[in-house]
């Protein structure tokens, strides 16, 4: 646990930064490999996706995880819109040994903003991740409320998954391009609507005064 918390530490002090439909199956390609992020707090390496198609991959160490889909959830407030985000990471096939030591040796963190490019006010907030069911882990982030609406909006997230004994390992998948190229749910099925329930609840655990 300290050596998670360390870790998000470098996540916050960095300045780095739905279901959409399958493709055929495949994964899809990159279009740049093997960006260092010099400027960053600690180096990283990623790739950047402007077709944003299903599923993906992130490879670090030894490991292959894919990501299954990313979902964005939409809601009106009185002068705006804010929302909720998620990513489905797909563990089928770590054997039980593998996904304990996934937990015990990496973290998962999302970074970024949905907006219009314009205010520090439109970054995410990351709120964590569930455990394991059926193969599949959601990683959880907040939406700040903006003017426009995110059917309206640009998307710059960034998923990251580091080794926590050693963050020069971290490696991101970048997403760049219009919120308008994936679906936006006006509500998440009752099981992911229950996830979401948890995850803010541990936040809200994590950071209370």
């Amino acid at each position: 646990m300290r050596k998670s918390v360390v870790l998000l530490l470098f996540f916050l002090i960095s300045n780095s930064i739905m279901g959409c439909t399958t493709n055929d199956g495949k994964l899809a390609s990159y279009e740049s490999m093997d960006t260092d992020l010099t400027t960053a707090a600690y180096p990283a390496t990623g790739r950047y996706i402007s077709e944003i198609t299903f599923p993906q991959e992130i490879e670090i160490d030894d490991l292959k995880i894919k990501v299954k889909s990313l979902v964005l959830k939409q809601e009106k407030t009185d002068h705006g819109y804010n929302g909720y985000g998620m990513f489905e990471l797909d563990f089928s096939d770590f054997s039980e040994d593998d996904y304990y030591w996934f937990n015990e040796d990496y973290i998962i963190y999302v970074s970024g903003k949905v907006g219009t490019d314009e205010s520090e006010n439109e970054r995410i907030q990351y709120l964590g991740s569930t455990d394991l069911e059926n193969g599949t882990k959601r990683a959880f982030f907040y939406i700040r409320e903006t003017r426009m609406a995110i059917t309206e909006s640009n998307m710059d997230l960034k998923l990251e998954i580091s080794n926590t004994d050693d963050v020069m390992k971290t490696r991101y998948i970048n997403f760049l391009g219009k919120c308008s190229e994936c679906k936006i749910v006006p509500i998440y099925r009752n099981d992911i609507e229950n996830d979401l329930d948890k995850v803010i609840g541990k936040w809200k655990e994590l950071h209370k005064n």
